[in-house]
């Protein structure tokens, strides 16, 4: 730590505050490291105003330890459970006699605890979920696997019940301002209560209800921080204006061949991924594809998701669910999804082909329902 101060006038001084930690751990896992800084100006010292400008900046990276169950000896004394164990993510699990036992933190984590379970061996697996219990149960329907959810009440495991996927209210009713969206070039998506304009799957435009009157208006921006802050420095641009602001941006980053590693050309890969294959459903074998919701709603920019699509292959109707790069949750997600879109249609799943990797496939193959991988072949940036 550190903390420093100086002088700038005789009413005015400047102070900084710093720290930074890392624990170390005999665990090959655990870990706790963080760094802070604290800068700070006064004025107006010993006057009758004075005013103070703060800032507080602190990051943590960390991985607690849960530790291991114990169980009570003949002799009362309570011991570690005697079996091989792991960390799954930030939870912790532990097999024995084929059965493996999960702990999820979070609202995920059934991809990666039947990952682990396949992996040690066992046929017979347990979850343990306190957040979002009834939604694992109901995902762990669509396996053939044999998975127990459970749920902790006080100091006890209680069986958790599926919950249903919870229906939404329909999107707002506004056919100008979809006019207005396809006119500037953008995809119109329809996903439940979402009514957005995508620009090769990047949402620009989002139409929401306004909190007086309900009635559908135009939010312009990437994520809800730049629909903010357009709202600020741009409130005086009509809709048009502002849409073609933010498109001339994407057009020259968000593109084949563009650069790569920029923000906007790497957020929500998933979503340009499903953007080319409903332009060319010929890609993953499917006569027409258009976009179709997920069973969990993307509500931000940078974590892993999912895109979905409904349409036909060879007459017959399939779920087409998107995925980009290693996500042991997408085959979950991609199940859920379908058994809220069309429990008897066909899954694909749909990913680059560098991306199909054993554990993946295993997954699939292990579903109650058809489903099959769809590897996309080459650059699928179009």
């Amino acid at each position: 730590t550190a903390d420093l101060n100086r002088p700038l006038s005789e009413t005015s001084a400047a102070r900084i505050a710093v720290f930074g930690q890392d624990v170390q751990s005999t665990r090959d896992v655990t870990e706790m490291r963080g760094y802070g800084v604290a800068p700070s100006l006064r004025f107006g010292i010993g006057t009758p105003t004075e005013v103070t400008l703060s800032l507080l900046v602190q990051r943590n990276f960390e991985i607690p330890d849960y530790g291991f169950p114990f169980r009570a000896t003949a002799s009362g004394v309570r011991k570690p459970i005697d079996a091989p164990r792991d960390n799954v993510g930030t939870g912790a699990a532990m097999a024995a006699g084929g059965r493996a036992f999960v702990l999820v933190e979070g609202e995920h984590g059934l991809g990666a605890a039947l990952a682990w379970s396949r992996r040690a061996g066992a046929t017979e697996v347990h979850v343990i979920a306190d957040e979002a219990s009834g939604s694992v149960a109901r995902q762990a329907g669509e396996f053939a696997t044999e998975i127990h959810v459970w749920r902790t009440s006080g100091r006890e495991l209680v069986a958790a019940e599926p919950a249903p996927v919870e229906p939404g209210h329909g999107p707002p009713d506004a056919p100008d301002l979809v006019a207005l969206m396809e006119a500037e070039g953008l995809d119109v998506v329809v996903e439940g209560d979402r009514l957005a304009g995508e620009f090769r799957g990047l949402e620009v435009v989002r139409v929401v209800r306004a909190l007086d009157d309900g009635a559908p208006i135009l939010e312009v921006g990437v994520g809800k921080y730049d629909r903010a802050l357009t709202a600020m420095m741009h409130g005086d641009l009509d809709g048009r204006a502002s849409i073609a602001r933010v498109v001339e941006q994407l057009r020259l980053i968000r593109r084949p061949g563009g650069p790569p590693n920029h923000p906007l050309a790497t957020l929500v890969p998933e979503r340009w991924l499903r953007t080319t294959l409903i332009a060319d459903p010929t890609l993953v074998g499917c006569d027409e594809l258009v976009a179709a919701p997920a069973a969990e709603p993307r509500d931000r920019l940078r974590p892993r998701g999912v895109a979905a699509a409904t349409g036909t292959r060879d007459g017959a109707p399939v779920v087409v669910v998107c995925t980009v790069g290693v996500d042991l949750e997408a085959v979950v997600l991609a199940a859920d999804t379908r058994l809220m879109v069309d429990p008897d249609a066909t899954l694909l799943l749909a990913l680059p082909a560098r991306d199909v990797l054993p554990a993946i496939q295993a997954m699939i193959a292990d579903l109650r329902r058809p489903a099959e991988i769809a590897p996309v072949e080459g650059d699928w940036r179009r």
